[in-house]
């Protein structure tokens, strides 16, 4: 298994037992960067890009689309079209994606502490979007 594979079943992981210890906002990081984390590997493991061609692709697109997290979530959603015929499921990819990004942001950033109630749902989100990683990608 690779390590950032690990790294995301980790993260999952870690957010489940984070929100049962009522650590709502670090479970939503958690959350999220599993599904970064999986991107990632994916990067390497289907795409088989080297670690140069990453770093050179980010830098690239994180200045034409406004950062890394846009780069790679663009990266994503175009891969995933390509691959699935059912356009309901790339909306709902970028979606999901979207929203748990927002959720992120707000939970690192933001003054206003994260309910339970959210923290699951980034938690289920985050899933979900593996899910559908996993289901077209090779892991």
């Amino acid at each position: 298994m690779g390590f950032l594979l690990q790294k995301s079943k980790e993260n999952i992981n870690s957010a489940v037992l984070l929100i049962e210890n009522k650590h709502h906002s670090s479970s939503v990081h958690c959350s999220y960067f599993s599904c970064i984390q999986l991107m990632l590997h994916v990067l390497r493991s289907d795409f088989n890009k080297t670690e140069e061609e990453i770093a050179q692709e980010s830098f690239d697109g994180s200045r034409n689309l406004h950062g890394f997290h846009n780069w790679i979530q663009n990266t994503f959603f175009t891969e995933v079209g390509k691959r699935e015929k059912d356009g309901r499921i790339v909306l709902d990819f970028s979606s999901k994606l979207g929203n748990l990004k927002g959720i992120r942001i707000r939970s690192d950033y933001g003054i206003n502490q994260i309910g339970e109630k959210e923290a699951s749902k980034a938690l289920e989100g985050a899933k979900s979007i593996n899910q559908i990683i996993e289901k077209r990608f090779k892991i």
